[in-house]
């Protein structure tokens, strides 16, 4: 149970809210807070006039899914190793249910994370102007 808490709940549980604060973020305006940038980069001296909101966006948007993607992996690998000790166990009921327990928790890892996945895909599509029915 602790594995779960420290693997699974408490990354999901900062993706949540990363993606609650953008979404906070977002309800100012964009054109507030590139206002806010701009007078930011202004003042450390960047040429802000080729920058939109949209760019900003797309780079929250890269680095959380190479997150995800990283996070993914390190899910696989947990399933892998569960698959591993269930193969290696030659009938020892205490590895087999430790793996049984490794697999189960890996799996809602995964669910958790295509879950995150999936909202962060809608707010970021939101927040780029990708949804235009929004």
């Amino acid at each position: 149970m602790k594995n779960i808490i420290k693997f699974i709940v408490m990354p999901a549980l900062f993706i949540f809210l990363m993606i609650t604060s953008q979404a906070l973020a977002a309800s100012e305006g964009p054109e507030s807070i590139m206002n806010n940038l701009r007078q930011a980069g202004n003042a450390a001296q960047f040429d802000t006039s080729k920058a939109s909101v949209g760019d900003y966006v797309d780079l929250v948007g890269q680095i959380i899914g190479a997150f995800f993607a990283i996070v993914g992996v390190i899910l696989i690998g947990l399933l892998l190793h569960a698959g591993y000790l269930w193969m290696t166990a030659r009938g020892n009921e205490e590895h087999v249910s430790k793996a049984k327990e490794e697999i189960r928790d890996a799996i809602i890892g995964l669910i958790i994370l295509v879950g995150a996945y999936a909202i962060t895909y809608f707010v970021l599509g939101a927040l780029s102007g990708l949804n235009k029915t929004l």
